[in-house]
């Protein structure tokens, strides 16, 4: 990070904090909006919002970038051992940032790894989001790229996620 520039986090934070204010007009429009937002600050390949059902299930709802056909038939289950492995669930599940730096060599992404590098991305991070008593459960957003995300969790999250987070 160069001195004097906002953290990833913050700048994400800022980016949130902006277009969740347009939510209540359109929030398909506005999902949409967001991940081309995300995408374009990180130069990420793909980003995609998901939310989780009442079964687990993390579904797709809002993407921006190439290779949008990777979200289909994706399998993502909080609820599920093997299919909450992965970044997306650990983060949805630990409540935390979670970041991939190596898809090809890591052994929780193995349920994805063909898929994901057939599509070219080797790296991911997950920002878990949590509205107080969302009815639909946690929401998360997903960068997909070939490598430029830091490996581990994200513990430096911005006060504006953390707010986000269910006491």
């Amino acid at each position: 990070m160069t001195k004097g520039r906002p953290s990833w986090a913050s700048q994400i934070g800022e980016i949130l904090g902006e277009l969740f204010q347009r939510l209540e007009a359109s929030p398909g429009i506005f999902y949409n909006h967001l991940c081309e937002r995300i995408r374009q600050l990180f130069e990420a390949d793909l980003v995609w919002f998901g939310t989780v059902d009442a079964q687990g299930e993390v579904k797709p709802r809002a993407f921006s970038g190439k290779e949008a056909g990777y979200l289909r038939g994706l399998q993502i289950n909080i609820r599920d051992p093997l299919l909450s492995q992965g970044p997306t669930g650990q983060a949805l599940l630990k409540k935390n940032i979670m970041t991939e730096s190596d898809i090809l060599r890591s052994p929780r992404f193995a349920p994805w790894r063909q898929k994901a590098l057939a599509y070219g991305f080797r790296s991911t991070t997950c920002l878990p989001l949590f509205f107080g008593k969302n009815p639909a459960g946690p929401s998360t957003f997903i960068l997909l790229a070939p490598n430029i995300f830091p490996p581990g969790p994200s513990v430096n999250s911005p006060p504006i996620f953390r707010s986000w987070a269910v006491p």
